[in-house]
């Protein structure tokens, strides 16, 4: 069984480019990365090889929006976050725990 992509992600990549920014989309399927590509994403990489996204953004992004409500996906954005950028969580799923350090949030200025 497969998951379906997030209305909520979908809509949060077209409400960025519309806005003019340049959107970024991070998965853990192909097909999903796939459909952001064809969505209008610039780049996409897997949570867990992150090399696209930093080469994209070598200074990192400045907000990400995440819409999955997965610790994979959480950390894989706060990996990708430039200092002093935000994080809009969207998602929550129930016993999943977040880890953040927090010499991270606090030195690099990171808002949620």
């Amino acid at each position: 069984m497969t998951r379906a992509p997030t209305v909520w992600a979908l809509s949060g990549m077209q409400i960025a480019r519309g806005l003019g920014a340049g959107v970024a989309a991070i998965d853990p399927l192909a097909s999903h990365r796939d459909l952001a590509i064809q969505d209008g994403a610039e780049v996409t990489a897997d949570p867990g090889e992150l090399g696209p996204i930093h080469s994209w953004a070598p200074d990192g992004a400045d907000f990400h929006f995440e819409a999955s409500g997965g610790g994979a996906g959480f950390d894989a954005l706060v990996a990708c976050l430039r200092p002093g950028g935000r994080l809009l969580c969207c998602s929550y799923r129930p016993g999943v725990e977040y880890e953040l350090d927090s010499v991270r949030l606090v030195l690099g200025e990171i808002t949620l």
